[in-house]
């Protein structure tokens, strides 16, 4: 009789295991075909991290016009392919081939790593400003190689700060696309790198604002 009783629990749990499993695939594969729709994939993350990364991606294609926009840019870019985000939970920062740290999503942590907060004071506007701004880099570099202009050479051409002190000829480029990340997120203001504080000058926000426009129009007209 036990061993009876045995046997169907078994069955039982081998049944609720298989459909779990099968569950858990199918979620998978229907978060993945949402990430897809904007030219992207993701690997590694928790459910709320891709909720973050998810919503940065849908502010961007919604700049950029809808209907996939964001991705069909990516994808031209990346030799038809979509681009993989990546948790690299060993590692601080994020850099522009995609791949994201717990620095990223804890302000806490991009503090003491001696990373910027970006004026931001929860974890979610902090992870989707610097989300975004790793999206910036691969967009100002797939305008590049489709028209050949270095949209962060003229962000620095028309940003009035005195670049030659700043001595880090990333520096434009680093700002020009936290401002674009600033714009698209909606966030509300326009920040200095070099100083770290959200911009006051107001022919300096004006400038920022004008280009955050041109770039996203050019994004948009991108044969």
């Amino acid at each position: 009789m036990f061993s009876r009783l045995f046997i169907i629990f078994l069955l039982v749990f081998r049944f609720t295991f298989s459909v779990q499993t099968a569950a858990g695939q199918s979620n998978q594969l229907v978060r993945q075909r949402t990430f897809h729709q904007y030219g992207f994939a993701v690997n590694g993350f928790t459910g709320e991290q891709e909720e973050i990364i998810q919503s940065t991606l849908a502010a961007y294609d919604r700049e950029l016009g809808g209907h996939g926009r964001l991705a069909k840019i990516i994808r031209k870019y990346n030799q038809g392919e979509n681009w993989t985000i990546t948790y690299a939970p060993d590692w601080k920062g994020a850099d522009s081939s995609m791949k994201l740290s717990s620095t990223v999503f804890n302000i806490e942590k991009a503090l003491e790593a001696n990373y910027s907060n970006y004026g931001a004071s929860d974890e979610t506007t902090h992870a989707q400003i610097v989300i975004g701004h790793e999206i910036g880099h691969l967009l100002i570099r797939a305008v590049r190689d489709r028209t050949g202009v270095f949209w962060s050479k003229t962000y620095q051409q028309r940003i009035m700060r005195d670049w030659d002190r700043i001595k880090d000829p990333k520096a434009p480029e680093e700002e020009a696309v936290t401002e674009l990340s600033l714009k698209v997120l909606k966030v509300g203001y326009f920040i200095s790198i070099n100083a770290d504080i959200p911009e006051t000058d107001p022919d300096i926000v004006a400038a920022i604002e004008t280009w955050s426009v041109d770039f996203l129009t050019t994004l948009r007209n991108l044969n």
